[in-house]
C-alpha cells in the first residue's frame, strides 16, 4: 500500500505532468480494452462448436445408434451380443460429456442480438436422449422377456426417437453455423468501430505527448530562470525580472522561485546594510585619522621654533 501511495505522491507532486501522464496512461488502457471483437470471437467459439458437433457428437451419435441396431439383431439370432452394451454407454457418456464442454466454456451463450441462446435446444436434445436411452433399455427387457409385442413397439419407438435426435442435432448444428455467419458478417462493422476508437485514441495520446512536452519545456525554462538568478545572486547582479513569472506559478517551481525571490531580497538588504556600514566605518577612520593630523601638525611646528 505505501508504494501505491508513494507513487500517486510523486505524481500529483509532479503538477500538469503528472496529471498528462495519468490521463495518457488511462487513454492507453481505454485503447488496450476496446481491441478486442466480440463477434469475432463468437465466430470462432461457434466454428469450434460447429467442428465438434458435425465431428465428434454427430459421429459418436450414430455410433451409439449402429450399435443398438446391432444389439437387438444379435439378441433376435441369438449372436453374441458382447461390448455393444458396453459401446453405447461410452457413446452416451461421451455425448453428454461433449456437450457439457461445450457449454462450459460459453459455446452456446451469446450477448449479440442477433446470435440467440442455443443453451435451450442443447437441454432439450440431451432430454430427448436420455428418454431414448431409457426407451431402449425397455426394448431390451422386452426382447429378453419374448415380448413380441412390446418389443414391436418399443423397436418403432426408438427407431422414431433416433431420427427425432438426428432432426434435433441437425437443427442445433444449422443454428450454430448461423451464428457463426452472422458474427463473420458483424466483425467488419465491429472492426470499423475499433479503427476509428484506436484512431481517436493515438490522436488523443498525440495530443497528451504535446501538452507533455510543454509542461517539461516550462519547468525546464523555470529551471533555467532559477539557475540564472542564482548566478546573478551570487554576483550580486540580481533582480527580480530574472525569475520572469516563476514566483506567480503553483506548485513546487513556483514554491522554489518565491523561497529565492525573499532570499535574494533579504541578501540585497543585509548587502545594502552592510555597505553603509562599512562606509560609515570608513568616514569615522577618515575623520579620525584627520583629527590626528590636525593635533600632530602644531605640535611639529612648536618643536620647530624651539630648535
Amino acid at each position: 500500500m505505501k508504494p501505491i501511495t508513494s507513487f500517486f505522491k510523486g505524481i500529483f507532486a509532479l503538477g500538469l505532468l503528472g496529471l498528462v501522464m495519468l490521463v495518457m496512461v488511462g487513454v492507453i488502457i481505454f485503447i488496450a480494452l476496446q481491441q478486442g471483437s466480440y463477434t469475432l470471437d463468437t465466430a470462432l467459439d461457434r466454428m469450434q462448436a460447429l467442428n465438434v458437433l458435425e465431428g465428434d457428437v454427430l459421429y459418436a451419435l450414430n455410433d451409439l445408434q449402429l450399435n443398438e441396431g446391432y444389439y437387438v439383431f444379435a439378441i433376435q439370432y441369438e449372436y453374441t451380443t458382447e461390448g455393444y452394451l458396453e459401446t453405447i454407454e461410452e457413446d452416451y457418456n461421451y455425448i453428454n460429456q461433449t456437450f457439457d464442454e461445450l457449454r462450459s466454456y460459453g459455446h452456446f451463450g451469446s450477448e449479440l442480438e442477433y446470435a440467440p441462446e442455443i443453451s435451450d435446444m442443447v437441454d432439450e436434445f440431451q432430454g430427448m436422449l436420455d428418454a431414448h436411452i431409457e426407451t431402449f433399455q425397455q426394448l431390451v427387457e422386452a426382447i429378453s422377456s419374448s415380448d413380441d409385442e412390446g418389443a414391436f413397439s418399443l423397436l418403432e419407438q426408438s427407431q422414431g426417437e433416433n431420427a427425432d435426435l438426428k432432426s434435433k442435432l441437425s437443427e442445433v448444428t444449422t443454428l450454430v453455423d448461423q451464428e457463426r455467419r452472422w458474427s463473420m458478417e458483424a466483425f467488419p462493422e465491429e472492426n470499423s468501430d475499433g479503427i476509428l476508437i484506436t484512431t481517436l485514441g493515438a490522436a488523443a495520446i498525440l495530443i497528451l505527448a504535446l501538452m507533455g512536452y510543454l509542461a517539461i519545456a516550462g519547468t525546464t525554462r523555470g529551471l533555467r530562470n532559477l539557475s540564472n538568478a542564482i548566478t546573478a545572486i551570487g554576483g550580486d547582479r540580481y533582480r527580480p525580472d530574472l525569475l520572469g513569472k516563476l514566483p506567480r506559478r503553483v506548485g513546487p517551481v513556483g514554491a522554489l522561485a518565491r523561497a529565492l525571490n525573499r532570499l535574494a531580497e533579504g541578501l540585497q538588504q543585509r548587502s545594502v546594510g552592510l555597505k553603509a556600514e562599512v562606509e560609515r566605518l570608513r568616514q569615522q577612520l577618515y575623520e579620525s585619522r584627520r583629527k590626528r593630523l590636525k593635533l600632530a601638525r602644531p605640535a611639529a611646528q612648536e618643536g620647530g621654533r624651539n630648535g
